[in-house]
């Protein structure tokens, strides 16, 4: 299902999710060209994001506002 996201920080490549998502939800990140609702797809885990140590990075309120996450 498509949700409306918050996005954080930039830490290398990846991005903080600010908010957005509930606990166990995965995100696509590729082949979202071919996503439709309703049409099953088989996700394939990445490596875990890591948290810096002393928790999420401060706000950065350059990111963009209302990306959205399938």
């Amino acid at each position: 299902a498509r949700r409306a996201i918050e996005l954080g920080t930039a830490i290398d490549d990846r991005r903080v999710v600010r908010s957005g998502l509930d606990p166990g939800d995965r995100v696509v990140t590729d082949g979202l060209q071919m996503l439709q609702p309703g049409v099953p797809i088989l996700p394939q885990d990445g490596p875990p994001a890591a948290m810096p140590a002393g928790g999420p990075p401060p706000t950065d309120d350059a990111a963009p506002a209302g990306a959205a996450a399938t």
